[in-house]
């Protein structure tokens, strides 16, 4: 007959069996560490020196579900300090200079003015810096507008990742469910409307309010309790999805997940500062009365023990105690003040955790704080945000074009005739780098010196009227070799300033060596 030996969780689960038959059962909601151990074990894992608390609690930090962390990101974007750094370096370097452009030319004119009603009235450049937040928070983006009529556009908007529901098909196309705005809903549920809500009421769209009265609700992602509804391109509704892995037809969770784990460790180690500080603040005090008794023939007496009454007595006295206190006791009361050790606030501890969210940021502390090991690694970490922003521009631009190019857009115009997307790098490059090329591309004609007084950070129209009126001036600014005025006109100009004396060759030396317009010139060789 063949017996089973049993390992040592089936003894210790017999063995208490037999010893305590009562034991009182295991709620469903209390965790189980011997269950959590079994099925570790079933999947062939290393359990030994295994925390399953310590687990649990790394688990609780990293929500499961799509929806939940994309409202955990938005959660860490509004009220992390570090990740709304990172978050905000990105959207300050990446939409710089972000504009639209359409040339200046006859075949363009039905394109200007088809397009640029819609990028003033609907304020797309600042969709574009909400397309950019969306990116950069959620790793996602769904644009959306609608049409009043098949040439008329009623708004467009970028929808948050956490109020959708997206279900994709395998022919690229997708359904899109918008949860109903909270505003809406209590518009809707509300009784005894003024005059001006219920006027609103009136334009709000039949489905929404069939939605709040109980019409379509979420099926899978964000919940039954929220009211839904569908959105459909026979309604004029249209949208698009952009995302960091490439899906135009679904969202993808958010790349900030890689992160929570590391977010909270931070969080309980701010927390720890916190509590600290808020110990320092209020002064533990250990205040002992009373002695024992240790040698002679009261030995081990409690005669010199406090009672109770003194004990509230004295309790009462440091309760009172306001910004300066007067306190006389006898020679039993002895005072302590608890401070912690200084080296708790060592921010030593916030190493480990921030390199890892700044990791996943591509922002170094050398682009967000100026502080660093060296030029180099500045460098380097500088090129990798750039990378980075590069690739969301990539990202975005193909939205903007996307929606360029739609049949409710674009309508009868060419698609080589929608507006292009241009940027400044100016930021991104090093300053000494950035004027060598300017100077190089003026000196060969190919940049206009409006575009790099711009690039300078001036007003050409300013510099412009401010030449004239120096012009205007006289000899007091009179220009010279080194300005930007071409040499000839600057001889023609000094000519005339001369009171009618004919100007001077303009290879003829003086004797001092200079020409003419003062450029000062090698002197005339010694004869002697």
């Amino acid at each position: 007959m063949k017996t089973r030996r049993l390992n040592h969780m089936e003894k210790e689960s017999s063995a208490s069996k037999t010893s305590k038959p009562k034991q009182r059962r295991r709620q469903k909601n209390e965790f189980s560490v011997d269950s959590r151990v079994i099925e570790l074990a079933s999947k062939g894992l290393n359990i030994s020196g295994l925390s399953s608390s310590l687990l649990e609690l790394r688990n609780r930090a990293i929500p499961k579900g799509l929806h939940s962390q994309f409202l955990k990101a938005k959660s860490l974007r509004e009220k992390d300090d570090l990740i709304r750094a990172i978050i905000d370096a990105q959207t300050e370097f990446g939409p710089l200079g972000f504009k639209f452009f359409i040339k200046k030319d006859k075949a363009l004119e039905r394109s200007r003015k088809r397009f640029t009603p819609i990028i003033k009235d609907f304020n797309l450049n600042g969709l574009n810096r909400q397309m950019w937040q969306s990116l950069c928070t959620y790793s996602n983006v769904i644009f959306h507008w609608k049409m009043r009529n098949n040439r008329e556009l009623e708004y467009i908007q970028v929808l948050n990742p956490y109020d959708v529901e997206i279900v994709p098909f395998l022919n690229g196309q997708s359904l899109l469910y918008l949860r109903v705005p909270d505003v809406i809903e209590k518009l809707v549920q509300g009784k005894g409307n003024s005059q001006e809500e219920k006027l609103l009421l009136r334009s709000i769209p039949k489905k929404y309010v069939e939605a709040v009265k109980g019409g379509i609700k979420s099926s899978t992602l964000i919940g039954k309790d929220r009211k839904m509804v569908l959105l459909s391109n026979s309604d004029g509704e249209y949208w698009l999805i952009a995302n960091t892995e490439g899906f135009s037809d679904r969202l993808v969770p958010p790349s900030m997940t890689s992160i929570y784990a590391s977010v909270e460790n931070r969080n309980m180690l701010v927390d720890g500062d916190f509590s600290v500080a808020y110990l320092i603040k209020n002064f533990i005090m250990h205040v002992k009365t009373g002695e024992s008794i240790t040698s002679g023939p009261k030995a081990g007496s409690r005669q010199n023990y406090a009672e109770t009454k003194h004990l509230k007595a004295l309790k009462k006295q440091f309760k009172m105690a306001g910004n300066a206190m007067e306190l006389y006791t006898g020679h039993l009361v002895n005072i302590d003040y608890v401070f912690p050790d200084t080296k708790v606030f060592d921010p030593e501890k916030f190493t480990s955790p921030e390199r890892r969210i700044l990791r996943w940021g591509g922002v170094g502390e050398i682009l967000l704080l100026g502080t660093g090991t060296n030029f180099a690694a500045g460098f380097i970490n500088l090129k990798r945000l750039i990378a980075k922003i590069k690739c969301y521009r990539e990202i975005i631009d193909s939205v903007w074009q996307a929606f360029f190019e739609h049949k409710t857009i674009r309508l009868d115009i060419s698609k080589d005739h929608i507006p292009e997307i241009i940027y400044d790098d100016s930021l991104l490059k090093e300053y000494s780098v950035l004027v060598r090329e300017m100077q190089s591309l003026i000196d060969r004609g190919a940049l206009s010196k409006q575009t790099a007084l711009l690039k300078a950070g001036f007003n050409p129209d300013v510099e412009e009227t401010n030449k004239q009126e120096e012009m205007d001036k006289g000899t007091l600014y009179m220009p010279t070799l080194t300005s930007m005025m071409p040499l000839d006109q600057a001889l023609e100009k000094q000519q005339k300033k001369e009171k009618g004396e004919p100007g001077r060759n303009r290879q003829e030396v003086t004797k001092s060596g200079g020409t003419s317009v003062g450029a000062p010139e090698n002197p005339r060789p010694s004869t002697s």
